[in-house]
């Protein structure tokens, strides 16, 4: 994993190496020599594709310094952390070190073998959270992750995911156990959010290279525009919010996206068109974070993404 970037791009390889050294143990050994075991770990698979992401990112601006910085990026779940590491908002050291934390949080929220995770194809949201509700029986299981219309993945309590899967067919639904170390993106995942708070409000944030949108339930017409226009200090300006709120109510023009943001979807870990998952939405981090400057531009294309977006329980 990333090993063949390494070694063709000094500064791939400086990435693993910066990794490392903030890590206090070898993410570069374990990407490029396993044992696989150690590796999916979610503690150490977190760390592995944020050093891997930014690492593939960097090969891209080596080979290619004349690309123009994209418009906007985006990450689903994990993904974020590396889109903010492009924007140059979280440093790389600082972003490991967290979702090594967020790994270890996660796995230790529930033990392991009684957490789990289905994709569940065919049904909208009103039918799997029926489904979620009747399969429940005390346990927790949820909707977590609105991938596309008709793919949903639940997750809670492996009992009461896998009685989500049993009952399925019988809704003309299917559902795919997922092989997953914890039920992500569910209320289980409660102590690992306020484990990852506590550290993300100890970090320094820098004011982004280009704007990232945030995995938050915000209102599309307000709350995004207030936090993201350009203001004087920490507030927002107005008149911001009413140009945007324009520009927003207009079709977006028929252009095609950034090349390099297309070319570097790994390194970014964007997925644009279906981003509609949960993250954490701590509000003293992603508040501050997204109180930066995106132009008109960036709101005309994040539109039919954030017309789409669900967000269920933080991280």
């Amino acid at each position: 994993m990333g090993q063949a970037l390494a070694s063709a791009f000094p500064e791939a390889a400086q990435v693993f190496e910066r990794a490392d050294q903030a890590l206090g143990f070898s993410i570069r050994g374990l990407c490029f020599d396993g044992p696989i075991t150690e590796l999916t770990l979610t503690k150490h698979t977190q760390p592995a594709i944020v050093t891997a992401s930014i690492a593939a990112l960097s090969a891209i601006r080596s080979a290619h310094p004349s690309l123009p910085a994209p418009e906007f990026a985006a990450g689903h779940s994990l993904g974020e952390y590396s889109a903010l590491v492009a924007a140059g908002t979280l440093s790389l050291e600082d972003a490991v070190r967290v979702v090594n934390l967020r790994g270890q949080s996660m796995q230790d929220a529930v033990p392991e073998g009684e957490g789990g995770m289905a994709a569940i194809m065919g049904g909208d949201r009103a039918a799997v959270e029926a489904l979620c509700a009747e399969a429940a029986q005390g346990d927790v299981v949820s909707p977590a992750n609105f991938n596309a219309p008709g793919q949903i993945v639940i997750s809670g309590h492996k009992r009461a995911v896998d009685r989500a899967a049993a009952l399925a067919g019988s809704k003309k639904l299917k559902a795919i156990p997922l092989k997953v170390s914890a039920p992500f993106h569910c209320a289980l995942m409660a102590p690992a959010a306020r484990a990852v708070e506590g550290a993300l409000s100890k970090l320094t944030l820098q004011a982004p290279r280009f704007p990232v949108i945030a995995n938050v339930r915000t209102p599309r017409a307000c709350s995004f525009v207030r936090s993201t226009g350009p203001s004087s200090g920490n507030k927002p300006s107005c008149s911001w919010q009413k140009r945007a709120s324009r520009t927003r109510s207009r079709s977006a023009p028929a252009r095609s996206w950034p090349a390099w943001s297309s070319a570097s979807t790994s390194a970014l870990a964007s997925c644009l068109w279906a981003t509609r998952t949960a993250l954490p939405k701590f509000p003293s981090f992603w508040g501050n974070l997204t109180r930066r400057a995106a132009g008109p531009a960036c709101l005309r294309r994040a539109d039919r993404l954030w017309s789409r977006r669900e967000t269920n329980f933080p991280l």
